[in-house]
């Protein structure tokens, strides 16, 4: 298959979408963790992070693996 400038964009549109969906899904969790009280607060905090920190990883080494790509297809293009 060529890659050809739409396919790019398009690509990159649907990662930028799923980036906004995950952040959002950050976002609501932390919030809904701050209004705990305190000590459940911190515990709540603490885990989210987690969750997010391993969920990330494989995102992180995507986003890597695809600016490669970018980069790339950028000078073929």
């Amino acid at each position: 298959m060529k890659i050809t400038k739409e396919i790019y964009e398009e690509a990159w549109a649907k990662r930028r979408e799923a980036t906004a969906e995950f952040a959002d899904q950050l976002e609501k969790d932390m919030v809904a963790a701050r209004t705990l009280p305190s000590e459940q607060q911190m515990r709540a905090v603490i885990a989210v992070a987690d969750k997010y920190d391993d969920a990330c990883q494989p995102a992180v080494e995507e986003w890597q693996r695809d600016l490669g790509i970018y980069e790339l297809v950028k000078g073929a293009i």
